[in-house]
C-alpha cells in the first residue's frame, strides 16, 4: 500500500521573543523525529512498515520564528490492517505534538496504491513458462519482498495476476549483475 500525506503546521508567532511564539520548525521536526519511533517502537519488524518524509518546508526568513511548517511523506505497508493503525498512531503524534506546543495542524491523505500481493496460481504458472523457456537455473523466485508501489496491484485486485521482474545478466560484467546502475558509477 503506498499512501502519501501532507502535514501542516500552523502557529502564531513573534519574532522578537521566541519565548512568547510558537515555533512550527521546530514542532515539524519533533513529528519528523516521532514518525521514526512509530515504525521502530511501536510495530513488529515483522510487518514491514515504512513510513519515509521527504519534503520538508518552514518559516519565510532566516531570523523569524516559523509561522508554518508542513511536511510530505509516504507509507507502504503490505496490509490493510497495518495501514489503519499507522494512519491512526500519525495521527495522534502530530495531535499530541501539536497539542503539547500549542500549534493546529492539519493533515491531508491522498491513497495511491493497494499492496501488490501475486495471486498465488498465477505465479506458479509464470514460473513454470519461465523455468520452460529459460531453464530452472535462470529463474529467480526467491526475490525479498518489496514495499514498493505500482498501479499493477489495482489490475491484480480485480484480475488475478502475477508481476515479475524480467531482466538480464552477465556476470563477466559487474554492472549487469546489479538492478540500479547507479549504484556502481
Amino acid at each position: 500500500i503506498r499512501d502519501t500525506s501532507v502535514i501542516g503546521v500552523q502557529t502564531c508567532a513573534l519574532p522578537i521573543s521566541s519565548e512568547l511564539g510558537i515555533d512550527s520548525a521546530y514542532i515539524i521536526s519533533q513529528i519528523v523525529v516521532g514518525v521514526q519511533s512509530l515504525i521502530t517502537r511501536t510495530t513488529s519488524p515483522m510487518d514491514n512498515v515504512l513510513i519515509g518524509i521527504g519534503k520538508i518546508n518552514a518559516g519565510s526568513g532566516y531570523n523569524i520564528v516559523a509561522e508554518n511548517a508542513s511536511c510530505e511523506g509516504t507509507i507502504r505497508v503490505f496490509s490493510q490492517e497495518i495501514r489503519k493503525c499507522i494512519k491512526k498512531k500519525l495521527e495522534m503524534l502530530v495531535s499530541n505534538t501539536c497539542q503539547i506546543y500549542g500549534a493546529s495542524y492539519s493533515i491531508e491523505w491522498a491513497d495511491f496504491t493497494s499492496p501488490l500481493i501475486n495471486d498465488e496460481k498465477s505465479t506458479l504458472e509464470a514460473q513454470k513458462v519461465a523455468v520452460e523457456l529459460f531453464g530452472k537455473s535462470n529463474v529467480i523466485t526467491s526475490r525479498k519482498a518489496s514495499l514498493g508501489g505500482d498501479d499493477m496491484a489495482e489490475f491484480i485486485l480485480k484480475v488475478p495476476g502475477v508481476y515479475a521482474f524480467v531482466g538480464t545478466r552477465n556476470e563477466d560484467i559487474f554492472e549487469t549483475t546489479v538492478a540500479d546502475r547507479k549504484s556502481v558509477v
